[in-house]
């Protein structure tokens, strides 16, 4: 998963379930689809792999990106869930 362009902070969201939150309070807010049970900080353009030990499988994983563009500017891609079997 690809997070966000270079010079941008970039956070990948995992969630067991999800939760939608509105995100973002200046022009258009941005729907965060998994509940956030892990956040973690992402370089820029760069794959992030999410090991699963094989005693946690099978786990379905709800993911989504969220980009900060500066203050009260956030963005998120599509959300996605992604199954370990």
């Amino acid at each position: 998963m690809l997070i966000s362009p270079p010079g941008q902070i970039g956070v990948a969201v995992f969630g067991l379930s999800t939760a939608p939150v509105v995100l973002g309070v200046q022009g258009m807010p941005c729907l965060l689809w998994p509940q956030p049970d892990l956040l973690v900080l992402v370089a820029a353009w760069q794959p992030f792999t999410l090991p699963i030990p094989a005693a946690a499988r099978p786990v379905r994983l709800f993911t989504q990106a969220v980009t900060w563009f500066g203050p009260g500017s956030l963005v998120t891609s599509p959300g996605w869930w992604v199954e370990a079997m």
